[in-house]
């Protein structure tokens, strides 16, 4: 029998530790930070309305959730009465995958949400991540409220390419306020895309 070798509690507790916070899921993505316009401008379509539809399907290793909106209105982009949006994770079988900093959707959620057309798949991406789906809250009294979701941290860079923690997106305007806002954007000059 070889040479045994004896360790005390004071060393095991460290290591139990340090393995316990090693196997803690990664819950933050790190992006770099849209403001309004630039989310706008990133945008095909631009869309108001609601959650009709989500399901999710095995695609390449990798469960995504369709998610079918019924457009309100459309701000920016080719008028439809609605849009299929295709974001990673969801629920399939019992089995769940969730990507940290991905727009998720709610059944009957209303939304404000900036797309990205991916014509190969005949369905579009949300800019930006979560950034660019903004959740409706209809008032008692007063106009519906738009509000920011997500678990993003944002940055942006500097003239010397040095990141640095970008501020955060309105976290709450009225819609009236966000349509204003949005179609202020789209006609202010800027960088083509």
């Amino acid at each position: 029998m070889g040479p045994t070798v004896e360790v005390g509690m004071r060393a095991t507790i460290p290591t139990l530790l340090g393995l316990l916070l090693c196997a803690a899921p990664a819950t933050a993505t790190t992006v770099v930070g849209y403001d309004l316009e630039g989310l706008a401008r990133a945008a095909d379509a631009i869309v108001v309305g609601r959650v009709v539809d989500r399901s999710a399907a095995w695609r390449d290793g990798r469960i995504v959730t369709t998610v079918t909106l019924a457009a309100d209105d459309v701000l920016k982009g080719e008028a439809a009465s609605t849009f299929r949006v295709e974001v990673l994770g969801g629920s399939v079988d019992g089995i769940s995958q969730r990507v940290a900093g991905v727009a998720a959707f709610e059944p009957d959620e209303r939304v404000a949400v900036f797309l990205r057309a991916e014509k190969a798949r005949a369905a579009f991406s949300v800019v930006g991540m979560s950034q660019g789906k903004m959740r409706l809250e209809l008032q008692t009294v007063g106009p519906t409220l738009v509000r920011q979701t997500g678990d993003l941290r944002r940055v942006t860079k500097r003239a010397d390419g040095a990141l640095i923690e970008a501020g955060p997106l309105p976290a709450e305007v009225t819609l009236p306020a966000f349509v204003r806002a949005v179609n202020a954007a789209l006609v202010k000059p800027g960088p083509a895309r």
